[in-house]
């Protein structure tokens, strides 16, 4: 019995849509987030993606809008 292998080529091969980043951008990630608008404190100290930031359940707001993250898992 012989098998066969099939390879399929792309010419622009793309990730994984995980492996996707989208956006190399970095800000301020923030650990908590008040009540009022922009009222984010506790500030990681290190510039880091917003995806990252929020994606790995590190903060609770990002950028220097304080934009907060999107809930888990949406």
């Amino acid at each position: 019995m012989k098998s066969h292998l099939l390879f399929l080529w792309s010419p622009n091969p793309r990730p994984p849509p995980a492996q996707r980043v989208i956006s190399e951008e970095r800000s301020q990630c923030f650990r908590l987030l008040g009540s009022g608008p922009a009222s984010c404190s506790l500030p990681i100290l290190k510039n880091i993606t917003k995806q990252i930031c929020c994606c790995s359940r590190v903060g609770k707001a990002w950028g220097p809008a304080c934009q907060r993250c999107p809930y888990f898992a949406s």
